[in-house]
């Protein structure tokens, strides 16, 4: 988990350096937004309560290609890139990361589970879509009103 929040820092401190605007930056809800720096394989979900976005906290890295949410709940959907996705695996089984590390970046997809009310900088992953559904009925997540899907990010090869 080490690794992960160095990959964090590392991006933060890139976004927080940033001065020539962005690439895309769209508000979701809240102090969220969808944002990318300098490329469309930087798309990232950021938290900041900033009325001029200075700075923020990188809640979901890049490459988010798709976002849903309604009042309470954010769901983002990651293709990972390489470093990212060593660092999310880094504590699961040698079998699960060989079978990841074999796929084109673009099939591989992990959801997040965004708590808009508890304003929340640490999302629930998910590697599968049944996992995120059964926690979505859990905790009576509802319906989505608004979507942001960025196709250009989720082509597959």
């Amino acid at each position: 988990m080490n690794h992960f929040y160095k990959v964090l820092s590392l991006f933060l401190l890139i976004l927080l350096t940033s001065c020539f605007g962005s690439y895309k930056n769209e508000k979701i809800i809240g102090p969220y937004s969808i944002i990318a720096l300098d490329i469309p394989t930087d798309m990232c979900i950021i938290h900041n309560e900033k009325e001029d976005y200075s700075g923020g906290s990188v809640v979901v890295s890049n490459t988010v290609f798709e976002v849903e949410w309604n009042n309470n709940f954010i769901v983002a959907k990651q293709h990972p890139n390489s470093y990212v996705l060593k660092s999310l695996l880094k504590n699961q089984p040698k079998e699960l990361i060989d079978s990841y590390l074999t796929k084109n970046k673009n099939e591989i997809t992990f959801y997040y589970l965004i708590d808009v009310k508890a304003n929340s900088l640490f999302p629930t992953l998910f590697f599968t879509p049944q996992q995120l559904e059964l926690a979505k009925k859990e905790l009576n997540v509802g319906n989505f009103q608004n979507k942001i899907y960025y196709e250009n990010l989720d082509q597959r090869d």
